[in-house]
């Protein structure tokens, strides 16, 4: 269940739950959590959260979450069985035209989701990797000495 309630919570999937959770703690405390203590969603949340899922979803919603694959597109399709839920009235103030509007944004966001979740499960090669961070150091330690002649002894 800890590494569901990780994954709910974008916790990085090459990384060991409790040691990333050690790590943050003694970041933000400055002292290691306790061994035994479980994890926690308060304390995903408090790391991993910024929209503060737990408050804004009920808790059998949570739940649900925390056992989805993916859950972006799990929120997806809350959201699209709430827009179904929504009772059409003899004022038209909701109308079909505008369900149907409605479902088709969520399902282009479906879309973008499951697009950006393929991105995020392709791994880097090895090499590429390699090389993209020497080029990126020897370019974060030549570009003082290009800028002298603008910034002068901003640069140092």
């Amino acid at each position: 269940y800890d590494e569901r309630l990780a994954a709910l919570f974008s916790l990085p999937s090459d990384a060991d739950t409790r040691v990333a959770l050690n790590q943050l703690h003694a970041l933000k405390y400055g002292v290691t959590r306790q061994k035994d203590r479980p994890v926690t969603v308060y304390e995903l949340e408090t790391y991993y959260n910024p929209l503060a899922l737990r408050r804004l979803l009920p808790a059998k919603s949570v739940a649900a979450l925390a056992r989805e694959r993916c859950p972006p597109l799990g929120i997806c399709r809350m959201i699209a069985q709430e827009a179904y839920e929504v009772p059409y009235d003899k004022d038209l103030r909701w109308t079909s035209r505008e369900r149907l509007e409605l479902v088709k944004k969520i399902n282009e966001l479906r879309q973008c989701v499951g697009a950006s979740e393929r991105i995020a499960q392709t791994p880097v090669p090895l090499h590429y990797a390699r090389h993209a961070s020497r080029f990126l150091s020897l370019w974060c330690f030549l570009l003082p000495l290009a800028l002298v002649d603008q910034l002068g002894l901003f640069t140092a």
